[in-house]
């Protein structure tokens, strides 16, 4: 075989090993069951929502408008990533977990 041949042969074989190891590493684009959406639309993601509240974070029950407690930090305060995150609300399934995003965010 000629070079040129060997070459193309070889930078092929090397081409389709590195598109399949990406695809193999790559997050799975496939739609959940129907079962699935509805089970996840039924519960509700935490029992806490952490959030913004007149510029201080705050913590709320699951679907309350009236904070439960107000923190001294300022929101203000925090890198604008979590900034945008506490603007949508950052939910916590228990007292554990929220005890463990209101130290980050608050120290």
């Amino acid at each position: 075989m000629s070079k040129r041949l060997s070459f193309s042969l070889v930078f092929t074989l090397c081409f389709l090993i590195c598109v399949g190891t990406v695809s193999a590493l790559a997050p799975s684009t496939v739609a959940p069951a129907a079962g699935a959406a509805d089970a996840a639309a039924q519960e509700p993601p935490g029992r806490f929502v952490i959030r913004d509240f007149h510029g201080k974070i705050a913590v709320f029950e699951s679907g309350s408008d009236s904070p439960v407690q107000i923190t001294e930090t300022l929101t203000s305060s925090l890198p604008s990533v979590d900034t945008i995150e506490l603007k949508g609300g950052v939910y916590a399934a228990d007292e554990r977990e929220l005890r463990r995003l209101l130290e980050d965010y608050c120290s």
